[in-house]
């Protein structure tokens, strides 16, 4: 036994009392993990919409070339995406460029944790 302020604790409750320390610093480290991986993907998101908006004007301008600076970042973005089934890869048209962009953001999208609704009705729900 272990002599405390409020008197003795016994080795169970002690165990009790680490097994529930360790569950605490494992559930901290998956949620950080989880917090990290939704950050990298939110940026993920918000690099591909940038690229999206760029080829967008792009298009407008008439331009059918994709530059080589805007191919490399694309090339970068598409690398830091999970492996899927169909490879994703940067092209050279403006148009087919837009095209891997929006399904890159698609598979995005399909991997974002689904919210639940909120308890209470009034609370608006995130978008």
């Amino acid at each position: 036994m272990i002599r405390t302020i409020s008197g003795y604790v016994s080795v169970k409750a002690m165990a009790r009392i680490e097994d529930a320390n360790t569950d605490i610093g494992r559930l901290e480290l998956e949620t950080r993990r989880r917090r990290i991986a939704q950050s990298r993907q939110g940026q993920l998101i918000r690099a591909t919409d940038e690229m999206i908006a760029e080829l967008e004007e792009l298009n407008v301008r008439g331009t059918d070339r994709v530059p080589a600076v805007l191919r490399r970042h694309a090339e970068a973005v598409l690398s830091a995406l999970p492996p899927t089934a169909e490879p994703l890869e940067a092209r050279y048209r403006v148009d087919a460029m837009m095209e891997v962009l929006y399904r890159a953001q698609e598979l995005l999208f399909q991997q974002r944790p689904s919210r639940s609704l909120p308890l209470d009705s009034r609370e608006p729900i995130p978008a």
